[in-house]
């Protein structure tokens, strides 16, 4: 922000700036805040098709002072995006090591979302955007992985890996077991 004003206002006070001169800096500038959004997989229309985006950017190119105005309003959503990003991220990974490390109780959405402080529709639609499956799909894919593991490396009956991963009764964990494997706990466990 500081550099690109700091430009534009030597511009203005040597009086050579004319409309193509701000067209080229702003497709410079925002050639850069396309490769930082790019980055963070995130699209540029969706920032900026708001109607006062729209407003602003058609008179960017009428002045120096409209350019600044123009940068300024880019820069505050590209920030908002980028801290929304960053937040996001680290909500999802905090709800995963809390699921690998809770994976015997209960887990509702309700419960994953207070520990982030979000709601549980916004937290499903966070996670499912950043993993690209759904939370209770995630939940049921790490109890089971759990449970492979349990089957594999302890003694403990198929009953209690069953509790212990979570599964209210065997038979529910039996049939989730074996839709995810294709086998049943015991073959897996005698494979």
């Amino acid at each position: 922000r500081e550099q690109a004003i700091k430009y534009l206002n030597e511009l203005k006070e040597t009086r050579t700036a004319d409309r193509s001169d701000l067209l080229r800096f702003y497709h410079d500038f925002m050639q850069i805040v396309y490769y930082i959004l790019e980055k963070n997989e995130e699209s540029a229309h969706i920032l900026f098709s708001d109607s006062s985006s729209d407003v602003i950017f058609e008179q960017a190119c009428n002045s120096i002072e409209n350019m600044i105005n123009w940068i300024t309003h880019v820069i505050d959503v590209l920030d908002e995006c980028l801290i929304t990003i960053s937040q996001s991220a680290s909500s999802v990974e905090t709800v995963k090591k809390y699921i690998r490390d809770h994976i015997s109780e209960e887990l509702t959405r309700k419960t994953l979302a207070s520990i982030v402080y979000l709601s549980p529709d916004y937290l499903s639609h966070v996670f499912s955007e950043s993993t690209g499956e759904s939370l209770s799909s995630f939940i049921l894919s790490e109890r089971i992985k759990k449970a492979k593991e349990l089957l594999l490396y302890s003694k403990k009956n198929i009953r209690d890996i069953a509790l212990s991963t979570g599964f209210s009764s065997i038979s529910y964990f039996s049939k989730q077991f074996k839709n995810l494997t294709g086998v049943s706990p015991q073959k897996f466990r005698n494979k």
